[in-house]
């Protein structure tokens, strides 16, 4: 969803790992995902570092897991590895962010914007349905709540971070309704409509945070006056 929104204007990276913790991101993943990223220029014919638009991080759910085969981290550890991610990516990635005030989509400041989601509710009565060998907590919800409760901590003491709670927006603080909902798959996993709902969300926080990240719309998407414009000539063009 998010790359069909931004098509044409900006290539979405996705990188999920089944099972990984914040601590395994931290210190075996991102510093791959921190390379240099490099595309071809056209007119020079030579490789130009691209800038980062910005980030989304959604991890948490695998840290506060309690059940058998999991290793799970501290809510202290979490928070830890979530700020020294936060300083990781800021120290590689303000690099190649744009500035330039002349560009519809600067950040401005230099500061790569960094959007966090955090951990989802978690539906005790639909996963313990679908594996009842697991011995799920039953305060896990809750337990979710606090590694929710310190994604949104770390979003708010650091600059030009937003954060999404889909703690709350998927209903986490109305448990007996969560299966009804339809937003999880398993309990944890997100659904076509969990993820709907997460991706309108994480568009709302974009028009509402960083205005001049969203998809341009005006000017034909490539001539407005903010957003991130389409690549390439417009079809009525090659006429002319």
């Amino acid at each position: 969803m998010l790359s069909q929104a931004y098509q044409r204007r900006a290539d979405v990276f996705n990188r999920g790992f089944q099972g990984y913790t914040s601590g395994d991101i931290l210190h075996n993943v991102l510093p791959n995902l921190l390379m240099p990223s490099a595309s071809v220029d056209s007119k020079k014919g030579k490789f130009q570092e691209v800038p980062v638009l910005f980030w989304v991080i959604f991890w948490g759910a695998n840290d506060a897991t309690l059940t058998s085969g999991r290793r799970r981290v501290s809510v202290d550890d979490f928070a830890q590895n979530v700020d020294q991610i936060v300083t990781t990516v800021r120290a590689k990635d303000d690099q190649s962010c744009h500035t330039d005030p002349n560009v519809t989509y600067s950040t401005g400041n230099g500061e790569v914007p960094i959007i966090f989601i955090t951990p989802p509710p978690c539906d005790v009565h639909l996963w313990e349905q679908l594996y009842p060998d697991e011995n799920v907590p039953k305060d896990c919800n809750e337990i979710f709540k606090t590694y929710a409760d310190q994604v949104m901590s770390v979003a708010k003491r650091n600059t030009n971070c937003s954060v999404i709670d889909i703690w709350t927006l998927l209903g986490g603080d109305d448990p007996s309704a969560l299966t009804a909902k339809g937003y999880q798959t398993d309990g944890v996993h997100l659904s076509e409509k969990g993820n709907r709902a997460v991706f309108e969300s994480l568009m709302d926080v974009i028009k509402r945070d960083y205005p001049n990240m969203i998809p341009m719309m005006d000017g034909n998407g490539q001539f407005g006056k903010l957003g991130v414009p389409m690549e390439g000539k417009l079809w009525w063009m090659y006429g002319e």
